[in-house]
């Protein structure tokens, strides 16, 4: 604890040591003079919770040098407490006040009086530090938000700028077929851009509220290691760099209980780092398992670059949120500085942790991202990677003999989901509100509903309440933009039987289709 500094000035020095015999304590340093000459030249260098001063001192009154203090910026908001003789007269008195004094304490000093009020002044002066520290945090996070809204402005208009070009190019008459893949490649890569994004922010906001919820699911190490490999390996081409993962293969052939989705998210953002922040060289992935009692098996996951690198106050900066190592980064390289936050948080809630192991300049860095599983048989099912081959479900119509009725009150989602489903080859009827749902479904023998959630008059929710209680027992799949658990556990709540968001892929929402409403 910092101490607080107390200036004590009297002609008398037993007088002095008097009075700083009764105000000595552990948090307080004092400080004494014999004149007002000596007192000025201590606060040009100290910042002092208190002053007391000998009203009568030769050459400088108290008076006097109070008055001195109060004309000064560095000094005249030190309290001042006077020490004078009982015997003072009114006048006194008042022109003490009106040269600064918040108090006066009278000859002969009351040890209990004289502690009491200084008391007050010290506790005053650390609540005022304590303000300025909070001020002064208040005013970093500010600008670190601030930094990070205008960062987050770029990272949101650069794939929107390319998404909106390209779509308006794909309405020029004259363009090639090849031009046409590249404008709806380009689309959709920066689409996803803008999802991870959005995830990134959700995600953020559930970590701060402590509401981050992970699964415990059989995963193949070896599905995963593949999924990296194939999803990675293309960002590393193009950064003209070699992506390589490196694991026994024991620790390949094993599979384990944990949350594959999550486990993805870490490694893609670490990996992806470290690609992005390496212009020659290698990303190189190790992964090395241990086996510990009850089954437990901690995995760990060794990603090396050889790319810029970071210097130690940079690396003291990383793991903040909205924080990036500097400026520069942000500027050369974009982000928005929530990966790694997001990263180590995951890691956590997984039982392990991420770590930046070393970094040097010019040299690269290390990340460990370890974390904590349950081992399993090899024999159990095991959740399958994503980069698993899909069938062509528009060309094999998989949807054929459904009827499936759409709710949804935006005309463009309401438009994309009829199309993809019907060249699925489902039937499906549209409609923009749950009350024209409720109608359709009193003629229409849907065989399964996609209810969108937030509808003005009438929500999804309340409309699947609704339908439940006239007797619609087929599936109804929420379709929803909000990720929140609370709002997820709504829609279950009322009835439907699972739920999707509203930036789901056409694969997924064609399996989970074919999932909850197996024929």
């Amino acid at each position: 604890m910092t101490r607080a500094k107390i200036l004590i000035a009297d002609d008398k020095p037993e007088n002095i040591l008097a009075l700083a015999k009764l105000i000595e304590s552990r948090d307080v340093e004092i400080m004494s003079v014999q004149s007002g000459e000596e007192a000025l030249n201590l606060i040009i260098d100290h910042d002092f919770a208190l002053a007391l001063l000998d009203v009568q001192m030769p050459s400088m009154t108290g008076f006097e040098l109070a008055e001195l203090m109060r004309g000064a910026e560095r000094s005249r908001n030190i309290p001042i407490i006077f020490v004078t003789a009982a015997n003072l007269g009114p006048e006194a008195v008042f022109a003490g006040y009106e040269h600064g004094a918040v108090d006066f304490l009278l000859k002969p000093l009351s040890p209990y009086v004289v502690r009491s009020k200084v008391r007050v002044f010290i506790d005053l002066y650390r609540q005022r530090l304590d303000l300025l520290i909070l001020k002064e945090q208040a005013e970093e996070a500010s600008h670190a938000k601030s930094q990070f809204l205008a960062n987050m402005s770029h990272e949101i208009r650069t794939p929107l700028g390319s998404i909106l070009g390209f779509a308006e190019l794909l309405n020029h008459q004259t363009l090639t077929d090849t031009d046409q893949r590249t404008s709806v490649e380009t689309i959709l890569r920066n689409a996803k851009l803008l999802s991870r994004l959005i995830d990134d922010v959700l995600d953020l906001s559930k970590i701060e509220a402590g509401r981050i919820d992970v699964e415990a699911i059989p995963v193949s190490m070896k599905e995963l290691l593949d999924d990296l490999q194939a999803v990675l390996d293309f960002r590393a081409q193009e950064r003209g760099i070699l992506f390589k993962i490196e694991a026994p293969d024991s620790d390949i052939q094993k599979n384990f209980l944990s949350d594959p989705t999550r486990i993805r998210q870490i490694l893609i953002n670490i990996i992806s780092n470290a690609i992005k922040f390496t212009e020659k060289g290698e990303v190189c992935v190790k992964v090395i398992s241990r086996s510990a009692p009850g089954g437990k098996v901690y995995i760990r996951f060794e990603v090396r670059d050889t790319g810029c690198g970071l210097t130690p106050e940079q690396s003291a900066r990383l793991f903040q949120p909205f924080t990036q190592a500097d400026s520069s980064t942000t500027r050369r390289y974009g982000g928005t500085g929530l990966g790694l936050v997001i990263a180590r948080q995951l890691a956590r809630a997984l039982g392990g942790d991420v770590l930046l192991e070393k970094s040097a300049i010019n040299e690269g860095s290390t990340f460990l991202v370890e974390i904590s599983a349950t081992s399993i048989a090899a024999s159990q099912a095991v959740i399958k990677s994503t980069t698993e081959n899909m069938k062509d479900f528009f060309r094999d119509k998989v949807l054929a003999g459904y009827k499936i009725l759409i709710v949804d009150d935006a005309k463009d989602i309401l438009m994309l989901m009829m199309r993809i489903l019907t060249l699925s080859g489902a039937e499906v009827v549209g409609v923009n509100s749950g009350l024209k749902a409720i109608d359709t479904l009193n003629s229409y023998q849907a065989d399964l509903v996609l209810m969108d959630i937030q509808m003005p008059d009438m929500d999804g929710c309340e409309t699947t309440v609704i339908l439940r209680r006239n007797g619609f027992t087929k599936p109804i799949i929420a379709l929803t933009a909000h990720t929140v658990k609370e709002e997820l556990d709504r829609c279950l709540r009322s009835g439907v039987s699972t739920h999707l968001s509203k930036l789901v892929e056409h694969d997924e929402l064609i399996r989970t289709i074919l999932a909850v409403g197996a024929r």
